[in-house]
């Protein structure tokens, strides 16, 4: 499996360019194999020669004609192969680099090896350990303040385009994670939410 550093920094025009040239053998293999039908096995057979020999020369041009067949249809299978492979390169680049894109837009560091962090917006950390649920990552007020967002949307967001990365941030073998969404945090209106739900 390619590694988050090897896509990042891979060039793939190389890859490209073997495309190309694999169909440029192709289609070369291809017109030699109509000249050796042409001018080589056809000649023979119209030529009227016969005997031994003559069987034996037919022999060997069919061979020779079933081998320039076969090389051309190798080198167009492998030319096609190529050209997958380029464009699912290209493919997976622009993903990567539009994921970075939108985890630079949501305040995501991401690290050389791909790993993702953050930071806690300015004081939303509760230094005073206080007991209420939720606290000791968000205080309960936060979501009161003029025009703030819940310190965790950008996260949610890059979890949802990803979810290989949503697995492994809440999965309960190596973290408390959601343990901690689902039970310990102060959820904005939660309070408001349950007399909706009670009406």
């Amino acid at each position: 499996m390619v590694s988050f550093k090897e896509l990042h920094e891979a060039d793939f025009s190389g890859v490209s360019e073997a495309a190309e040239a694999w169909a440029g053998v192709a289609r070369t293999l291809t017109a030699l194999d109509g000249r050796v039908t042409k001018d080589l096995t056809g000649t023979a057979q119209r030529a009227g020669w016969q005997g031994a020999a003559a069987d034996e020369a037919t022999k060997t041009l069919q061979a020779i004609d079933g081998d320039f067949k076969q090389a051309s249809a190798v080198a167009t299978a492998l030319a096609a192969i190529m050209k997958t492979a380029a464009a699912d390169f290209a493919a997976a680049r622009r993903d990567l680099d539009s994921a970075l894109h939108d985890a630079q837009a949501d305040d995501l560091t991401v690290s050389a090896d791909g790993t993702v962090s953050w930071s806690l917006p300015k004081g939303s950390k509760n230094e005073h350990g206080s007991k209420t649920k939720g606290e000791d990552l968000w205080g309960p007020d936060w979501s009161l303040k003029a025009g703030a967002g819940d310190p965790l949307g950008s996260l949610m967001k890059q979890m949802k385009s990803d979810p290989a990365a949503a697995q492994e941030f809440l999965d309960p073998s190596r973290n408390k994670n959601l343990t901690y969404l689902l039970k310990d945090r102060s959820w904005p209106n939660q309070d408001l939410e349950g007399k909706l739900s009670a009406d």
